[in-house]
Order: C-alpha cells, then sequence, then structure tokens
C-alpha cells in the first residue's frame, strides 16, 4: 500500500506521508522529565494528537519506567467533557477551563507497573589468542596451548596433548554462553576418535569454564605478559617437555631479595633459586627429585624477554649445556 496524505484522524508513519511528529513539540520532553501539566492548543488538523500519540509511544517503549495512556474527551454540549469509553466521567474544572474546545487528547505517564526490562548480558570481546588449558586428561601441575579464535558469535580452537590432537567449535547464545563440540583424535598407530558436547563461559578474568566429561575445564588467556618478576603462579618450560606444555611454577621472593620457585611435573619435583643480576637477568640453581630417590642439579642463566624470561641451563655448575628455559606469568595482560 502506498503512502498518501491524511486528513482524517491521527497520521501513522508505516501508511500516510507525514514528518517526525515530535519535532513540533522540543519542549515537551523536559516538562515530562520535571513531571510539568502542559496543554497543546492549536486549530484543526494541524499533527496535534499524532505528536501526542507518538510521544506517548515512544516514552512507553524507552527503557524508562513510564506508562503513557491517552484518552479521547468530547463536548456534550453542555461544556462538559465526557471519556468516550468505559463510561461517562464529567470532571467540571477541566471542562470550565476548556469550554470552547469542542475535543481534548489526554494523556498521562504514569509510573510502569511492570518490572523493567532484565539487564541484558555484558558482551564481552570474543576469545582470541593464545590460552592456557587444563582438564581431566591434563596431568596435574601442567597446562597445555590451546589456540583460540573467536568472531561473530563462533569461536573454534586447537591443541596438542600427545598422544591426541584436538579441535573445537562452538556458537554463542543470547546469554554470552558458547555450545561446543569438543573433538580429539589419537596421532598414533590404530587412530581413535572422542567426541563429547560442553557449554564454555567468559568469566570476569576473560577465561573461559566448562565441564568436560565431568571434569572441570578452565582456559586462561596467556595475553602478553610484563617481564618483570612478581611473585605467582608462572609457567615453565624447557627442553625436553613436549611441545605446547607448560608446567604451573609458583615464585615467590625471600626477604633478602632472592627469588625462590617450586613446581612439580610428572614423578618429579623440582625448585631453584635465584639471584638478579645487572639488566633484569637472573641466576638460577637448580635441583629435582624424583620419586625414586633420583637427583639432578645444576645452573642456569634467564634474561627478560618478550614474553617473560628466556634463557639456558645446564647440569653442574655451567648455565648452559643441556637446553633452554622459559618463564612467563600465567593469565597477565600487558596495560
Amino acid at each position: 500500500m502506498a503512502r498518501h496524505c491524511n486528513t482524517a484522524g491521527p497520521c501513522k508513519p508505516a501508511f500516510h506521508d507525514m514528518l517526525p511528529p515530535e519535532r513540533r513539540l522540543p519542549e515537551v520532553r523536559a516538562l515530562v522529565e520535571q513531571q510539568a501539566y502542559f496543554v497543546v492548543h492549536a486549530p484543526r488538523q494541524v499533527g496535534k494528537t499524532t505528536a501526542l500519540l507518538s510521544l506517548a509511544k515512544s516514552r512507553t517503549a524507552e527503557e524508562v519506567p513510564l506508562l503513557a495512556l491517552s484518552k479521547a474527551l468530547e463536548s456534550n454540549g453542555s461544556g462538559a467533557f465526557v471519556f468516550s469509553a468505559p463510561g461517562p466521567l464529567r470532571h467540571r474544572a477541566f471542562s470550565r477551563a476548556m469550554k470552547r474546545l469542542r475535543w481534548v487528547l489526554l494523556m498521562v505517564l504514569l509510573p510502569c507497573c511492570k518490572a523493567p526490562p532484565a539487564p541484558r548480558p555484558a558482551v564481552t570481546a570474543a576469545p582470541t589468542g593464545l590460552y592456557w588449558g587444563r582438564w581431566g586428561d591434563v596431568p596435574e601441575g601442567v597446562r597445555v596451548q590451546v589456540w583460540v579464535h573467536g568472531a561473530s558469535g563462533r569461536l573454534r580452537g586447537t591443541w596438542e596433548l600427545p598422544p591426541w590432537h584436538g579441535e573445537f567449535a562452538g556458537v554463542r547464545d543470547a546469554q554470552g554462553v558458547y555450545a561446543v563440540d569438543w573433538r580429539e583424535e589419537s596421532v598414533v598407530a590404530g587412530a581413535t576418535m572422542r567426541a563429547s558436547q560442553l557449554q564454555l563461559r567468559v568469566n570476569g578474568a576473560g577465561a573461559l569454564t566448562g565441564r568436560l566429561a565431568d571434569q572441570p575445564l578452565e582456559l586462561v588467556p596467556a595475553g602478553m605478559p610484563a617481564t618483570a618478576l612478581r611473585p605467582g603462579v608462572w609457567l615453565s618450560r624447557w627442553t625436553g617437555l613436549p611441545p605446547g606444555m607448560g608446567v604451573e611454577t609458583v615464585l615467590s621472593r625471600t626477604p633478602d631479595g632472592r627469588w625462590r620457585a617450586a613446581y612439580r611435573y610428572q614423578d618429579r619435583e623440582g625448585a631453584f633459586e635465584g639471584d638478579v643480576l645487572e639488566r633484569g637477568a637472573l641466576s638460577i640453581r637448580w635441583r629435582e627429585v624424583s620419586t625414586r630417590g633420583t637427583v639432578a642439579q645444576g645452573a642456569g642463566l634467564l634474561r627478560p624477554s618478550i614474553t617473560g624470561m628466556f634463557g639456558t641451563y645446564g647440569v653442574g655448575a655451567e648455565p648452559v649445556g643441556t637446553g633452554f628455559w622459559a618463564l612467563e606469568p600465567l593469565g597477565e595482560r600487558s596495560p
């Protein structure tokens, strides 16, 4: 149906050619906010009713606890105004003030009796980047590198945990929860596959959390950590550790300014002590003890790097000869 000019009753934007009606009442919104009375007085068929109905509709639709009610009053010929429904109601004070008008639109803004709409859940940025994951199959004290990409309400990720290669994909619902398909494939002979479905939520720290095979799952964002040493949980990686894995290492500082670290990997418990050198370097003396009583010890030298600390270590007195050692804080982001 084509739009046309209307001269019979209020105009409707979907059917009639018209200008935005509320622009003709620029001061009304301020009067409403002040809970003040106002009268719109103008000749017939110039848009009074259309403007007020538009105001009532827009105010009711806004996230403001107001309900706009409107009703037409018509003169019965004696100067008294009556509601056309639900029944006659004489309003003498109003009638005396407006005897010469034959038609009045009465609009009342009342506190809305219905509960305000529930706040929408906060929309956080889509998870993207390197995460450190932990779930039921991951050994105690270990984290696995998980690469995550999120965009347009969808989420994908991939990881390696020998002998498994894993991928997942999910879609976010209106509440911000991702419904995820989790798949794992063995990379050894006689390959097998495992598949699960789970839900992932983004917590206040930006981590993805859920349950996989009735065990807690957590993916903590790696971000771009600062290089300054500080007490807390760090991740250690060294030569010989499976690719894509990090060992949780608790770093603390002694009263005399030295650094201590403790970690556990498989059947070994390790620790090191470090002295701070020039330009933030750390000279360490490490020691590991296995459940079988085997002891290994040596030295190392770590220097500040883009992701934390990086350097070499060796068995015995020399800090070289065995491989590299890296440290980065867990879940820290650059400001």
